[in-house]
């Protein structure tokens, strides 16, 4: 993925799953599905995990907006499945 890479991941004190979005094994930004109108909201990480050697966090625009669209799609997809997975029990 040109250096990106999505992590789904479930914080305790969310409601459902959010989505890392790295560059490099940098952190780069969250994207997370808790509001109640289901609008996707996004929290950017620039000074997090922080590597030894440092990365270099400039990438093609339209690369980041394509992986940025995938994340969200995936995250809707996800949270979709794991309401409709709860609502069986």
């Amino acid at each position: 993925m040109n250096g990106f890479s999505l992590d789904f991941v479930s914080p305790a004190s969310y409601r459902n799953l959010a989505v890392e979005i790295s560059f490099d094994k940098q952190l780069l930004c969250e994207v997370r599905n808790e509001r109640d109108d289901g609008q996707l909201e996004v929290s950017f990480f620039h000074d997090q995990r922080i590597l030894q050697n440092g990365v270099q966090m400039m990438f093609d625009v339209q690369t980041f907006l394509a992986v940025f669209t995938q994340a969200c799609d995936e995250l809707r997809q996800a949270t979709e499945s794991a309401r409709e997975a709860l609502n069986k029990i």
